[in-house]
């Protein structure tokens, strides 16, 4: 009897010893962890250690350039100019639509009452085996993540900024030039989602999450 009593308080020792060193550790890690996160942040102005990714469907960087290459476009350039400002057959950002694409997206009263731009007229009245278009859409975003590393990976903050812009346009052409030129849309991405949960990783278990705490200690 008194030896299973000793082993037992060997054993319940034993446990303590362990729990105490596993506490030891996750201190030492957290504390790194912020350590770590202070310096990528003082460094970049960011965190370097937060994920980030990017979606880019254009040759053009920047909304800017985006408007400066599309403003190059006039009534009357061939379809060959329209290559050296990056609207092209193939180009990732252009779509070529036929003469029934174009006409389903014009508003059905305007085309009744004829309340189009000449080009647009022009167009329509040279029918499909004549005619090509160009829609021209860019939608480029940069996510990444700001903030504390510790803060972030631990669930308990999380900012994300996405940047970037969006950009659409329109191109007609008769015979190889063009007629018409749609006045673009779009502009500049910056926006930013914050996250809050003051239970971090423990958030999503609800009324189990002090009993988790409690057992995990």
């Amino acid at each position: 009897m008194r030896s299973t009593f000793t082993a037992y308080q060997k054993y319940k020792e034993g446990g303590e010893m362990q729990k105490s060193r596993l506490l030891g550790l996750l201190g030492v890690l957290i504390f790194s962890m912020i350590i770590t996160s202070g310096c990528a942040s003082h460094k970049s102005g960011g965190n370097m250690l937060l994920p980030s990714s990017e979606n880019v469907m254009s040759s053009w960087g920047t909304y800017d350039e985006a408007v400066t290459n599309y403003g190059k476009i006039k009534v009357g350039m061939t379809e060959e100019n329209l290559k050296v400002c990056g609207v092209y057959d193939g180009a990732i950002n252009v779509k070529v639509l036929n003469w029934l694409s174009v006409y389903k997206m014009l508003p059905e009263d305007a085309v009744k009452r004829r309340k189009l731009d000449q080009g647009m007229i022009d167009f329509l009245k040279a029918g499909d085996s004549r005619v090509k278009a160009f829609e021209v859409y860019v939608l480029t975003e940069r996510r990444h993540r700001e903030g504390s590393f510790f803060l972030d990976t631990l669930s308990f903050k999380r900012t994300t900024r996405t940047t970037g812009y969006e950009f659409s346009g329109l191109i007609l052409l008769v015979d190889s030039r063009v007629t018409y030129v749609l006045r673009p849309t779009g502009g500049p991405i910056d926006k930013v989602r914050k996250e809050k949960k003051p239970l971090g990783p423990f958030q999503g278990l609800g009324s189990l999450a002090p009993s988790v705490i409690e057992s995990a200690l």
